[in-house]
């Protein structure tokens, strides 16, 4: 038999370590989760009248979360902890904090779960946020907090699961978050899935929401969409939001697509806000069309 190196082993421990946030004033206790996590939380919660758990996720993006350290990630975090509050057998609080933050739990218990998948974590998320609803204040906080932990996470199944809540059978409120939550994540499904919405979504406001998250995520990329969504698109609302969205993507690349809107004769509502957005432009290119216009 081979037994690893130490140095090997040494490597293993450190990255281990490195997940597991510093606790201080608390009651801690670690269990390994090698099942159903949803369970494996309501078990605590039935055991101890309140407390907090906590594990660690890998994210898609930055969360702008409050700096606990003096890391700075250039390259955004890898990884986040995201805390559960348990009270009268229930989780009533998520809290997502990056791994460097030092927690001080009040006295309270604090369970640390090892080995949470992704697709565990966005089970447990996923239930929470349908299970609050509706319902007060504090369940709406609830139902909130949980979804922008959703949002932070990186792979396929946290994406499947934003899409479902972008879903026409969610209200307005739910399908902006999803869309924007859409336009944050790296999978390439979430890009198609926000240009379907962008494109063929049955409401005016959905399309035009989307279309401006769209120009966000995309940069110059989004540029043909964008095009495409100005010639078709039948609401002068959601053709006024692509115009903007040209200018989002940055003058070096929007201003050559206003001006190719401007030109065209076809369409006198694109045509009359292209030329307002490059009047508003400071790009020599923009000036000099105009000035040509005039002429």
């Amino acid at each position: 038999m081979t037994f690893p190196k130490p140095w090997v082993l040494g490597v293993v421990c450190l990255l281990a370590a490195a997940e597991e946030p510093r606790i201080r004033n608390a009651r801690t206790e670690t269990r390994a989760v090698s099942g159903d996590f949803e369970a494996a939380v309501a078990a605590i919660a039935r055991q101890q009248p309140s407390g907090w758990f906590g594990y660690s996720i890998a994210v898609a993006r930055d969360g702008g979360w409050q700096n606990c350290s003096n890391v700075v990630h250039l390259e955004g975090a890898e990884r986040a902890l995201v805390l559960g509050r348990i009270e009268g057998g229930a989780v009533t609080r998520i809290r997502t904090l990056p791994v460097e933050c030092e927690i001080d739990a009040g006295g309270q218990s604090f369970t640390w779960f090892t080995g949470v998948t992704q697709a565990q974590s966005v089970r447990l998320l996923t239930g929470i946020v349908k299970a609050a609803n509706s319902g007060n204040r504090e369940r709406q906080r609830l139902r909130d907090s949980a979804f922008s932990a959703l949002s932070q996470h990186s792979g396929a199944e946290a994406e499947q699961a934003i899409e479902q809540f972008a879903d026409a059978a969610q209200p307005d409120w739910m399908r902006e978050r999803a869309i924007s939550a859409l336009a944050q994540n790296r999978e390439p499904k979430a890009t198609a899935a926000l240009t379907a919405i962008a494109r063929n979504d049955k409401t005016v406001r959905m399309r035009s929401f989307a279309v401006g998250r769209l120009a966000d995520k995309l940069g110059p990329d989004a540029i043909p969409t964008l095009k495409a969504i100005i010639r078709n698109d039948p609401s002068d609302e959601v053709m006024r939001q692509a115009v903007q969205g040209l200018t989002r993507v940055g003058e070096e690349h929007g201003v050559p697509a206003l001006i190719e809107i401007a030109r065209a004769r076809d369409n006198p509502p694109a045509r009359k806000e292209a030329m307002r957005r490059l009047g508003q432009a400071k790009d020599t290119r923009a000036r000099a069309f105009l000035e040509e216009f005039v002429k």
